[in-house]
């Protein structure tokens, strides 16, 4: 915890600097994305079915933090657009996983180290010791915010 004198100061800076760097990464990301003709909202899906190989649409929308109409209306759209498919064995099949296409996977790729370049940008000035603690304290923060 930081030192007494600066509690206050911290917790009202945390909210602006989330909003600076959500903003940062949203912006890089719709840059990078636009030139496939997509818009940054795929993004949180596409980078989970690329780390997960396949996933269920409760995963899905478990792991990207929106509703289950937003995520069937998202895979809806990129599977119309041939960047992912399921496995579905009919049309009425309730449960199945969502993969990406080998176009899909290509695209991921292709963007992965622009997105990656941007993010390197923002965290430029850290040291490589500074930037292994701040991965731990996002890691600490992400799981007691989720529970673990």
């Amino acid at each position: 915890m930081p030192d007494e004198k600066m509690v206050p100061e911290w917790k009202m800076f945390l909210p602006s600097y989330v909003h600076t760097v959500s903003k940062y990464i949203t912006q890089k990301s719709a840059e990078t994305l636009k030139q496939y003709n997509l818009k940054a909202c795929y993004l949180p899906y596409l980078v989970t079915l690329f780390q997960k190989g396949n996933a269920t649409m409760k995963e899905l929308t478990e792991q990207t933090g929106t509703d289950k109409s937003n995520t069937t209306r998202m895979i809806s759209e990129l599977r119309e657009r041939g960047i992912v498919a399921d496995d579905r064995k009919n049309k009425n099949s309730k449960k199945y996983n969502v993969h990406l296409t080998e176009q899909g996977r290509e695209l991921v790729i292709k963007s992965k180290n622009e997105f990656e370049s941007s993010i390197d940008v923002l965290f430029s000035d850290l040291s490589a010791e500074e930037l292994s603690t701040l991965i731990k304290i996002m890691k600490k923060t992400q799981d007691s915010i989720k529970g673990k």
